[in-house]
């Protein structure tokens, strides 16, 4: 996972989503002036990943991704 955003630093965290909705969070890193990275295996679901998002600490949803055909 990498981002590019105006601005920013600070913690963020990564969730993945199922397709019946259920979201895991799978980690997080830092921004630093908007740009940061970061790389795990992902989750055992039991099925297909239909989406992530990047979240702050509050819960505000800073960016998502869908994944097609899933």
């Amino acid at each position: 996972m990498s981002v590019t955003m105006d601005s920013g630093t600070g913690t963020v965290i990564c969730q993945v989503e199922s397709p019946g909705g259920h979201v895991t969070t799978i980690g997080s890193f830092r921004l630093a002036n908007g740009y940061g990275y970061w790389g795990s295996p992902g989750p055992v679901t039991g099925g297909p990943l239909t989406g992530a998002r990047l979240v702050s600490p509050d819960g505000t949803v800073l960016a998502t991704a869908s994944f097609p055909g899933t």
